[in-house]
């Protein structure tokens, strides 16, 4: 669903979010993960591999929560 797949969604499921206005969701929750992640990967690109990927998983982790 994050990055706009809906074939696992039923068409009431869809539907559902179409009338209650946040359809849009679906795919713009994948591109603003993608954005969060490349932005955080460039900052943190010095520290070693398994530091960045913990604080990437928190990160997405943490958007995940939040929206």
């Amino acid at each position: 669903m994050l990055i706009g797949d809906r074939s696992l969604m039923s068409q009431e499921q869809y539907q559902s979010f179409i009338e209650s206005g946040l359809v849009h969701i679906i795919a713009v929750s994948g591109g603003n993960m993608v954005m969060l992640t490349a932005f955080l990967a460039l900052l943190l690109f010095r520290l070693p591999f398994y530091c960045r990927t913990t604080l990437l998983l928190m990160a997405i982790i943490a958007y995940t929560g939040l929206v």
